[in-house]
């Protein structure tokens, strides 16, 4: 039996582009003997399209497609109704017995980064719609996407992590200096300044000293109302390594990125070969640390996947000192670029395989979640047992 595969990306997202190589990967992995593939290209302003010409395998081609249909959506128009059984995404255009016409849809597979997509916006719209999904559910996603969330959560967990310190535009914008004070007394340069819920390395500034900090920071909160500021971990490393749910939770192959720049900006990750969108980057895979080292990073991946309640997929980054054997977790992605799936193929895992396991995990969840009683006729409405409104509570 052939599935219904949806691969929703795009979106109104700083990461928007990034999402459109993910979701060509993805496509162009997918065994069409197994699926019927449904590409959903949300464009730059938010509208939902669909078109058959969105994936031909011609990444120039394809790529110009999505331009087009970027300034121009009309006549390509499709919706997911919020409600439990329409059965996929129905298009603006007429059937043939009236009506919008139903895409019909089995599981959908996201391939949005950042906002609006890995922060748990999508993931709450299919829940809504009852349709099954590949990946982490809506809270797991939406605590990876927030740095500053995510810090707390692994100092919870007792796992190591970096200094850091955390503001928002309203305490900026009412003392800078108090501010810019608190860092100087409990950061050490050189430091990082991100926006809290951003991939890609886009609006992430290295600072060196206090000259610049204050731009740094404006910098990030033209990406969101609230930022995080993170002192370096000397002498480190990026390891990144990926987890997944298959039978059991495995990781991957540890990667060691190498960025050009003082970090690994978005250039480095995605401008060097677009059609491959994180295997181009450059990077050693496996990463030239210890074995020993590496097992423990891998150990540490899948504790972390576990705290953050992760399903499907993610990829979890560390910034590691080879030479004391520290290691410190940096960022959890739920929806990494590319899907991490360079990682699985290099790990002796196809990116075939590791969908079709995302895709049979995806619907198993959605499966468990129909044993959940959602449903409770308690009476108190037409004031049949319980409290009626209005009454008083007996003394």
């Amino acid at each position: 039996m052939t599935l219904n595969v949806a691969v929703i990306y795009g979106s109104r997202s700083v990461e928007h582009d990034v999402s459109v190589i993910t979701a060509l990967q993805v496509m162009g992995w997918l065994d069409r003997s197994k699926y019927q593939v449904l590409p959903v290209f949300i464009t730059r302003t938010g509208a939902w399209v669909s078109d058959p010409n969105l994936f031909t395998g011609d990444i120039r081609r394809d790529i110009e497609r999505h331009r087009e249909l970027d300034a121009n959506p009309k006549g390509h128009l499709v919706t997911l109704p919020a409600e439990p059984g329409t059965g996929g995404f129905l298009s603006s255009r007429r059937g043939p017995f009236g009506g919008r016409r139903l895409l019909p849809c089995d599981v959908v597979i996201p391939a949005l980064h950042g906002t609006h997509g890995e922060d748990g916006s999508i993931q709450g719209l299919l829940e809504l719609a009852d349709m099954p999904y590949v990946g982490s559910r809506l809270v797991s996603s939406a605590i990876a996407i927030d740095k500053i969330v995510t810090k707390r959560v692994l100092v919870a967990g007792n796992f190591d992590v970096a200094p850091w310190v955390a503001t928002d535009r309203s305490t900026w914008a009412a003392g800078r200096a108090g501010f810019l004070k608190d860092i100087s007394s409990e950061l050490t340069f050189p430091l990082f300044v991100k926006p809290a819920c951003l991939g890609s390395s886009i609006g992430i500034t290295r600072v060196d000293a206090v000259v610049g900090l204050s731009d740094a920071i404006d910098l990030a909160l033209r990406f969101g109302d609230r930022v995080l500021v993170e002192a370096a971990v000397v002498g480190a490393i990026d390891i990144n390594c990926s987890v997944r749910r298959s039978k059991t939770v495995e990781a991957s192959v540890c990667e060691q990125p190498i960025g050009a720049a003082a970090f690994l900006n978005f250039a480095d990750k995605y401008l060097g070969s677009p059609a491959k969108g994180m295997k181009g980057a450059r990077s050693l895979i496996p990463a030239g640390i210890s074995e020993e080292l590496a097992a423990k990073v891998r150990s540490l991946a899948i504790s972390v996947f576990k705290a953050f309640d992760c399903r499907g997929l993610a990829r979890i980054d560390f910034l590691v000192r080879a030479e004391t054997g520290e290691v410190f977790v940096n960022e959890v992605n739920t929806l990494p670029g590319s899907y991490a799936l360079y990682l699985w193929q290099a790990t002796g895992v196809s990116p075939a395989a590791v969908l079709d396991d995302l895709i049979q995990d995806g619907l198993a969840a959605a499966e468990a979640k129909r044993t959940t009683t959602f449903g409770f006729e308690s009476g108190i409405l037409d004031g049949r047992g319980g409290s009626k409104v209005g009454s008083q509570p007996q003394k």
